[in-house]
């Protein structure tokens, strides 16, 4: 200990001739007055407060509000389609597998019914219509039909979703236009002379800047997914 206490000693006896910490933070020694507070005459502390989520959404203005509206709504809208896209796959080489070896027509429906998915459907349709003797033709359109149904489910909501990878940065362009308009106004009105008056307008820009592009790119994300 005392031989610690001796290199210490000498680091400290460095940092004083050199004026710079070296590999630790400068301590005072024992028994030296404290240092003068940092920020100010009267000594206040300076530690920043950090902003939050409601700060941010504040800062922003309205336009902020109707942003996180767009992505809870993507949100929304991609867990429903993966969840719509998961129930809609099957394992067609299993099924016709399982189709072709049962033992009559309405086995096969059983099988066709208790399979997931669009191919099951669209087999379902087929077996009942030859159960029903309807000939080819008439069992081919009955086919098509549920073709055109499963697309129309698989299309679902994706019009939607473009929407909002066009809409969500737009909207964010809006609300940073209206936060510069605001910083222009006070420049031409108090002058330039008080930045912490441009910088509610500038804030409000980029924040609205911010959370279009967040919005647009889980959007756009999620769409080439599902159309892919």
């Amino acid at each position: 200990l005392s031989a610690l206490g001796k290199v210490v000693g000498r680091l400290w006896k460095v940092k004083g001739r050199c004026g710079v910490p070296l590999f630790f933070p400068a301590f005072p020694p024992s028994g030296s007055p404290d240092p003068a507070p940092r920020g100010g005459e009267g000594g206040g502390e300076t530690t920043g407060k950090q902003s939050t989520a409601f700060d941010l959404i504040r800062k922003g203005g309205p336009t902020v509000v109707v942003l996180i509206i767009f992505s809870i709504s993507a949100v929304t809208l991609i867990i429903e389609r993966t969840l719509y896209y998961r129930g809609c796959k099957s394992e067609a080489d299993k099924l016709l597998a399982d189709v072709f070896h049962a033992s009559n027509i309405d086995q096969a429906i059983q099988v066709c019914a208790n399979t997931p998915g669009t191919v099951a459907r669209v087999f379902r349709v087929a077996l009942d219509a030859v159960k029903q003797g309807d000939n080819e033709h008439d069992t081919a359109e009955k086919m098509q039909a549920q073709i055109i149904r499963e697309n129309i489910g698989l299309d679902k909501w994706l019009a939607q979703l473009d929407t909002l990878v066009t809409g969500a940065p737009l909207m964010g362009l809006f609300g940073t236009t209206l936060g510069m308009i605001k910083s222009f106004q006070v420049v031409a009105t108090q002058g330039s002379g008080k930045p912490e008056l441009l910088a509610e307008g500038i804030s409000e820009a980029l924040v609205n800047t911010a959370f279009g592009l967040g919005v647009a790119v889980m959007s756009v994300f999620g769409y080439n997914t599902f159309t892919s």
